[in-house]
């Protein structure tokens, strides 16, 4: 039976991270910090033999992908569907600011996802929908590979929701994911399972 590794992680920490900002489809650079936190997942990789990285198309996850791939003749592919959830008027706005004109769907977006209805954006279940569509795809065009990809906080907890079949009002209810924390899922004709998740052994002490 042909095993194929998932190895998922989040981009470096980045600017409007640091200020509370909202960041969806838009972006924002990352910090020195990011760097260092992709530069130290690099090296814990380093030795993988990884086959394909995939990554989301927005800046500061495909700059962590390039860290990543450092020198290795490794090809990065850019996938639309492994963007953060569209977050529609509140990209770019502090949270402090949209719980004062947003109270309600703010709550709902961190506490009850099955209720949140975004401003102009894209609800939990649809970028769960595309990001099972995104894992289907590549497992059975990269079968018994290891797959890098490279993505954000809620496209991640997304793909976790598919692999272990949780419903939205669980969204939330699990480990925080930091900035290139590492995530390892398993999957095979039998075999659907996460094996690490959200590790950062990697850190060490200098961070």
């Amino acid at each position: 039976m042909l095993i194929t590794d998932l190895y998922l992680t989040r981009h470096g920490e980045t600017l409007w991270n640091t200020q509370g900002r909202m960041q969806g489809w838009k972006d924002s650079p990352l910090t020195d910090k990011g760097v260092i936190q992709a530069e130290l997942l690099g090296k814990k990789l380093n030795d993988l033999d990884i086959d394909v990285i995939y990554s989301s198309p927005i800046g500061r996850a495909s700059y962590t992908a390039q860290i990543l791939r450092g020198d290795r003749n490794i090809l990065i592919e850019f996938d639309d569907r492994l963007r953060e959830i569209n977050m529609g008027k509140w990209e770019g706005m502090l949270q402090e600011d949209i719980e004062n004109i947003y109270k309600e769907e703010l709550y709902n977006f961190w506490n009850k996802p099955h209720l949140y209805k975004p401003i102009e954006g894209e609800t939990f279940s649809n970028i769960v929908n595309r990001t099972t569509s995104f894992i289907e795809e590549i497992v059975d065009k990269h079968r018994g590979k290891n797959i890098l990809v490279v993505t954000h906080t809620i496209t991640l907890r997304s793909m976790l929701a598919y692999i272990e079949n949780k419903n939205l009002e669980d969204f939330w209810d699990d480990i925080f994911i930091h900035p290139t924390s590492l995530t390892m899922i398993r999957i095979g004709d039998n075999v659907k399972e996460v094996t690490l998740k959200a590790d950062i052994s990697h850190f060490n002490n200098e961070l």
